[in-house]
């Protein structure tokens, strides 16, 4: 069975996450994996360190990421991951995981705040 692929719906909190993840979760080949917070704990020492982001560090948070997101696909090829501020990792998600997709939501600063 193949690793399902991920698709990252993020965005500032309160901009539409929550619905576009339930539109994106109704097709039958995409399980809606929810707020799973998983990358964040793998970034966090990337960003805290002088040493910082190598191959060999990308190549590692993949293989973490994937392991723990297994799991959760149920059998889908696809799996929602709706961590919000993961937008902070936009740049990293394309390098590390050239194949998932990005939903990027925006909404009004006035609406979201």
């Amino acid at each position: 069975m193949a690793m399902p692929v991920s698709i990252f719906v993020v965005g500032m909190p309160r901009s539409g996450t929550t619905l576009t993840v339930q539109i994106i979760s109704s097709h039958p080949q995409v399980c809606g994996g929810g707020k799973l917070s998983l990358l964040a704990p793998l970034m966090t020492p990337i960003m805290q360190s002088k040493a910082g982001y190598s191959p060999r560090v990308a190549a590692q948070i993949r293989a973490d990421y994937l392991a723990r997101m297994a799991g959760l696909a149920d059998g889908a090829p696809w799996v929602t991951d709706k961590t919000t501020l993961d937008f902070r990792f936009i740049g990293y998600i394309l390098e590390i995981f050239p194949e998932a997709m990005i939903v990027l939501t925006c909404r009004s600063p006035a609406a979201v705040c």
